[in-house]
């Protein structure tokens, strides 16, 4: 191994640790449906028929694996997280020795996304997250193509882009870097196939098991029609950037105009360029800094592309970003973790006293991880109790229909808040509301606002 090589594995394992220590330093969001929905799957629930599932099916049938392996621990979803991403930063790390050479420049790209990637929300799993290492697989096969003209690298680029749209749906946006990026080298067809055939095979392999299991048309319900068609409509769930939020995109996208418009421009750049901005794009419209994951990653190789072509005054931008950030994230540290709390567990703790293990509960208002922690299941179909899922027409009586084929023996039932009506917080389904009042008594108060109902 030459000495330059050996210098860019030491620093780059110290960054990894590096990145570790502020992680589980660093309070974590344990999301209640990266529990839920694979504890549904282990549960005999099919996804899309069975619950609702708004997301594209990998990262949820893999958690199922991990789980039935490893438990329904937070332990083992925070390692499953931290390796997710030390396997991003090994990747980034790659892609930047393929970019800047074998120096310790490379590890540059590495050091900011170790720095920024916790501050944007980084200490959770979502399929944001999720998309990252996929993304940067496809990324590392399609340069490796560029310096190979390997017909194999575009068809495993493919194939790891094709895993990453299996994640999240949105992913689709970055083919507009793909396709300018052939579009500038004149691709031929031959070629193209190629990459078609590496993303089409997970893809296709995925919609016939879809189709065997029966739930092809719920799966495009609910990762097609209902985001695009019923979203849009229901007041509330779009969030857009602050003020401050916009300042921060600005010094991402600032940066990309910035190369972008430097000559000579190579492919790789224009590539990761175009890359950012689907990335951005993919953010909205209910946007928040951790769906930001997969924008940090480029931003990170595109500084280390303009440091070392031009000026390192391009480190301004990511330091500036790291200054603005830390200041509001300093009381994240040591903070306890999100969702699996105390206030979690009891409520699970009364599930578990107040039924038996056949019987049937549902949630109306707390959150979906009770059913893990208790190790009860809802009736089916069960869809969580947001607004945008109970304001589709006939969603509500579905649920109902499925209430009276498999009455559950108690709900928790959150009272309102003050707020508008579609407030999470506030949002009562009028019909489910009905029913229940009909045929369950109000019993005692079991949590935050939170009573238990059992049936008549």
């Amino acid at each position: 191994i030459e000495p330059s090589v050996k210098k860019i594995y030491f620093l780059g394992i110290g960054l990894l640790l590096l990145h570790v220590l502020i992680l589980s330093n660093l309070g974590f969001t344990a999301w209640p449906e990266m529990f839920s929905f694979p504890y549904l799957v282990n549960n005999g629930f099919l996804i899309y028929k069975d619950f609702h599932h708004a997301y594209q099916p990998f990262l949820t049938l893999v958690l199922s694996i991990v789980y039935g392996l490893f438990g329904y621990e937070l332990l083992t979803l925070k390692i499953f997280t931290w390796v997710l991403i030390l396997i991003s930063d090994m990747l980034i790390l790659a892609i930047s020795v393929k970019l800047l050479g074998k120096r310790l420049v490379a590890t540059l790209p590495l050091f900011i996304f170790v720095l920024l990637g916790p501050l944007f929300e980084g200490n959770m799993l979502w399929f944001d997250l999720a998309t990252v290492p996929l993304l940067l697989s496809s990324t590392y096969f399609l340069f490796g193509w560029l310096d190979s003209k390997k017909k194999k690298q575009l068809f495993w680029s493919g194939f790891f882009l094709g895993l990453c749209f299996l994640t999240k749906q949105q992913s689709v946006l970055f083919l507009f870097a793909y396709a300018t990026l052939f579009w500038l080298k004149k691709v031929k067809l031959k070629e193209i196939v190629y990459f078609g055939l590496g993303g089409g095979l997970p893809i296709a392999l995925t919609f016939l098991s879809l189709l065997s299991f029966g739930v092809f048309k719920d799966y495009l319900f609910w990762t097609f029609y209902f985001p695009l068609y019923h979203l849009p409509k229901i007041p509330g769930y779009a969030i857009l950037p602050t003020l401050k939020q916009l300042l921060i995109l600005g010094i991402l996208l600032l940066p990309a105009i910035l190369v972008f418009l430097k000559r000579p421009r190579k492919p790789q750049t224009i590539f990761l360029v175009a890359s950012l901005l689907a990335a951005v794009a993919a953010s909205l419209p209910r946007f928040s800094f951790f769906h930001l994951q997969p924008a940090i990653v480029i931003f990170s190789l595109l500084i280390g592309l303009a440091t070392i072509q031009s000026s390192k005054l391009w480190l301004f931008f990511p330091f500036l970003t790291f200054l603005v950030l830390l200041r509001q994230n300093l009381g994240l540290f040591s903070m306890p973790t999100r969702f699996y709390d105390e206030e979690a567990k009891r409520l699970a703790e009364v599930v578990s006293r107040e039924t038996f293990l056949a019987e049937k509960v549902y949630l109306l208002g707390p959150h979906s991880l009770i059913y893990v922690l208790s190790g009860r299941v809802p009736p089916k179909p069960w869809i969580e109790s947001y607004v945008w899922h109970f304001e589709i027409p006939g969603m509500q009586e579905k649920l109902i229909e499925g209430f009276e084929k498999e009455p559950p023996e108690i709900i928790l039932w959150t009272e309102p808040r003050a707020g508008q009506w579609y407030d999470l917080a506030t949002y009562q389904p009028a019909k489910i509301a009905g029913w229940v009042r009909e045929n369950y008594a109000k019993k005692m108060k079991v949590g935050n606002n939170v009573w238990l109902w059992r049936i008549k």
